[in-house]
């Protein structure tokens, strides 16, 4: 009977500490403190756990969406590589949750807004300076991340 006891404690308390884990990186992102949701999420997502559930990925869309469009971010390579592994979280989340249910959320919904703002203002430089392939596959995305929010 203890056997049992300590058995129901054990997956008790683990899925208190993974809903924290989500918990803890969502309040960082609903005060848009990007920079302290990542922390979170970095210590969060050792737990291979963190992402067995769609809201790991989107939590990370969200953080690498809002971290591209941070001023010291904005229109630079590192701007562009966080807008990537952005994207890249995103997918993954829309393919385990079709219905992209979480994005009602207002503090998930941003992803995909800051996304299509990273996408549009980077390929619209490289558009104005002559980066013609760059910007088209940019153009692109951001077009895919416009009919995803118009359809929403």
């Amino acid at each position: 009977m203890k056997q049992i006891t300590i058995l129901l404690m054990t997956f008790l308390l683990t899925g208190v500490i993974e809903a924290q884990n989500y918990k803890n990186v969502k309040n960082m992102l609903a005060i848009n403190q990007f920079g302290k949701a990542k922390e979170e999420y970095d210590k969060a997502s050792t737990n291979e756990k963190f992402f067995s559930k769609p809201e790991g990925y989107i939590a990370k869309a969200s953080i690498f969406a809002g971290l591209s469009m941070a001023e010291e971010n904005k229109g630079k390579p590192e701007g562009d590589q966080l807008a990537k592994e952005g994207d890249q979280a995103f997918q993954k989340y829309k393919e385990m949750d079709a219905s992209m249910e979480l994005l009602s959320d207002q503090v998930y919904g941003n992803a995909p807004i800051n996304l299509y703002s990273n996408f549009y203002t980077s390929g619209y430089y490289d558009y104005t300076s002559k980066k013609w392939e760059a910007g088209f596959n940019k153009l692109k995305k951001a077009v895919e991340y416009s009919d995803l929010l118009i359809g929403r």
